[in-house]
């Protein structure tokens, strides 16, 4: 018998208790915040009480990741705090939903599907242009997912080396044991593209182009042919996974 649509959405912050009641906070009202105990009377006026998580000290987000894996009972849907509005490309268009109710209906018809198939990880597009959108092949069963994703079940684990990459090495992970991914490409999720110091908190205290150069370099000794990584983009996934 398939298992409902218990899923939990859980927003991980740092530094953004100023934003995210307008961002991420706004989109999944009744999601759990997961902040470090230490920003616990930040978050307190815009967070309710039943809904705010609080997390020892911990220098990654890998650690926090798996943090919310372990005491979360139900499956989890993890949204960055940072994002603003959802996306649909489908009819030529891009139609642009806000509300709360709906959203909440797209990602879980994602996560039924996901489950139908016996996917445990599911996800949206990854791109923000309308024209990338394939009308004839919207569904996809491998590729990159962030942002805001699905993880169905608890038998796979962040790799607590890494920081920055570490949701192209989870998805990796995720093709190596269960085969394949649920990608929506319909839908896309627009996150707050910060310049200079418009926005606090984040994974800025975590970035350093040496850091990005070392984690790179050790998802290639990791992972090999499977993904390609450059010195001034995005590393690539490469595994085929095919519709039947």
């Amino acid at each position: 018998m398939l298992k409902s649509c218990v899923m939990r959405v859980v927003i991980p912050s740092r530094g953004r208790s100023s934003t995210i009641g307008q961002q991420s906070f706004a989109l999944f009202p009744d999601a759990i915040v997961c902040v470090d105990e230490s920003e616990h009377d930040d978050y307190a006026p815009i967070i309710p009480k039943c809904q705010l998580m609080l997390h020892p000290y911990m220098n990654s987000l890998t650690k926090i990741f798996n943090f919310m894996i372990d005491n979360i009972e139900d499956d989890i849907f993890i949204v960055g705090d940072d994002l603003l509005k959802l996306h649909c490309f489908v009819g030529r268009k891009n139609t642009v939903y806000t509300d709360p109710t709906v959203i909440k209906q797209v990602v879980e018809n994602a996560e039924y599907v996901a489950k139908r198939i016996g996917a445990k990880y599911f996800g949206f597009s990854n791109s923000p242009v309308p024209f990338r959108f394939q009308a004839y092949n919207p569904i996809k069963l491998c590729g990159f997912i962030a942002a805001a994703y699905g993880v169905i079940g608890k038998d796979i684990r962040y790799d607590e080396s890494i920081t920055l990459r570490e949701d192209y090495d989870f998805t990796l992970q995720q093709l190596q044991k269960n085969r394949y991914v649920y990608i929506d490409t319909r839908f896309h999720f627009e996150q707050f593209v910060p310049y200079k110091n418009d926005q606090p908190g984040g994974l800025a205290i975590y970035k350093s182009s040496e850091r990005f150069a070392r984690e790179q370099a050790y998802l290639k000794r990791k992972w090999g042919k499977y993904i390609s990584v450059y010195s001034n983009s995005q590393p690539n996934i490469n595994v085929q996974r095919k519709q039947a």
